[in-house]
């Protein structure tokens, strides 16, 4: 009797298990419809709200909430039902209702960056683009996308928060209008993560990549340059300069850059020589007249030194060598008679004291003393 009173016991304890097992899933469904409900009137306030708003701040900052609050009430309404179905019930009109509001989303980021509130910013921007990517707008066309995750990368970088920028980078690579933008974003954001020698490699070959691609966006060159100039790289500079002629032969700051390659080691004769394929592209290029001037000097200076003539005339190679670096110097100053790309007065009066052209020279004199009064 006592075994039977406990079986029942049992059963009944079994039984009423089930029924609420049973019961559960319509019960966290009608807790979601109902949360669902008393969101969407969230969004009805939030919106009438919006409407009376005149204030910048107050309104953008009431735009966010209302985003935020519609694509909660959207994550809620989409649940499915206890057969596994989901039938939403505001998502339509809610869609219907963000849509003119998206595109402000974007004057709100742009505001409260103009006000110096970036992390306000970042945040309304990723409410965006939550947005976008919300059931919400599910399959429609979003085209500020690329856009907005530029901008989000620009703000994360400038917050040196640089995984975050890497990030965004990569979602405003789809967009055609922003790709550019974006791989160098990417690239700047690896040069700043580098710690391993892999971590370099892989910079480099990806910075290579896109100068290729782009070879007349400096920001990749400007970057390629500071690589190569660390210590213990100057052989690879040097590859990369004769590369660069190799490959665009009719780029003249090719050229200047394998010209200044060259005269880094004093190797003055090929540094004339890059410095005169330059000028040759460009009888103008004030740098270039400028440096192959400096190296036909160097050079005859150097040819002084190592020859050590028993009259005092200078040889004829050492004269001509000095002659072509005043046609040089002369040519800079009918360009820049103010000297303010280069100063073309020193070199040019020493040059005059060597030939022994001592009018030329002493007329030139005061403009080196005042030169030299400038760096002093």
């Amino acid at each position: 009797m006592v075994r039977t009173i406990k079986y029942n016991t049992l059963w009944r304890t079994t039984l009423v298990i089930f029924l609420l097992m049973l019961s559960m899933p319509l019960v966290a469904e009608e807790n979601e419809r109902e949360r669902a409900e008393q969101l969407n009137k969230q969004v009805d306030v939030l919106m009438a709200r919006l409407q009376a708003t005149r204030d910048t701040f107050t309104y953008f900052s009431t735009l966010r909430q209302t985003v935020e609050t519609a694509l909660l009430c959207d994550y809620y309404d989409g649940m499915p039902n206890a057969r596994g179905k989901i039938s939403t019930k505001y998502r339509h009109g809610n869609s219907k209702r963000l849509a003119p509001l998206r595109v402000k989303l974007i004057d709100a980021g742009m505001y409260f960056y103009g006000h110096q509130r970036a992390k306000e910013a970042l945040g309304i921007l990723k409410t965006y683009l939550k947005l976008s990517e919300s059931h919400l707008f599910k399959g429609e066309k979003d085209l500020y996308k690329g856009q907005v995750a530029y901008y989000m990368s620009l703000l994360y970088y400038g917050s040196k928060s640089y995984a975050q920028a890497d990030h965004y980078a990569d979602i405003a690579l789809k967009d055609t209008e922003y790709a550019s933008d974006a791989a160098e974003m990417k690239v700047n954001c690896m040069k700043e993560m580098m710690v391993t020698p892999n971590d370099s490699a892989r910079y480099l070959f990806v910075l290579l990549e896109l100068h290729d691609k782009a070879p007349r966006n400096s920001n990749y060159l400007r970057q390629l340059l500071e690589y190569f100039s660390s210590p213990g790289r100057e052989q690879e500079l040097e590859q990369f300069a004769k590369d660069e002629t190799q490959k665009y032969p009719e780029d003249k700051h090719a050229w200047v850059l394998l010209g200044e390659t060259m005269m880094r080691k004093k190797d003055w004769i090929n540094a004339a020589n890059a410095y005169s394929n330059a000028i040759k592209l460009d009888t103008t290029f004030v740098e270039a007249i400028y440096n192959e001037g400096i190296c036909l000097s160097a050079q005859a200076q150097q040819g002084l030194q190592n020859t050590k003539p028993k009259t005092s005339a200078l040889p004829d190679s050492i004269v001509k060598l000095l002659q072509e670096a005043q046609d040089d110097f002369e040519r800079v100053s009918s360009h820049d008679p103010q000297r303010k790309e280069m100063d073309w007065a020193t070199p040019l009066y020493l040059v005059y004291k060597l030939l022994g052209n001592t009018k030329k020279a002493e007329a030139l004199a005061p403009e080196v003393e005042k030169q030299k009064e400038k760096k002093s």
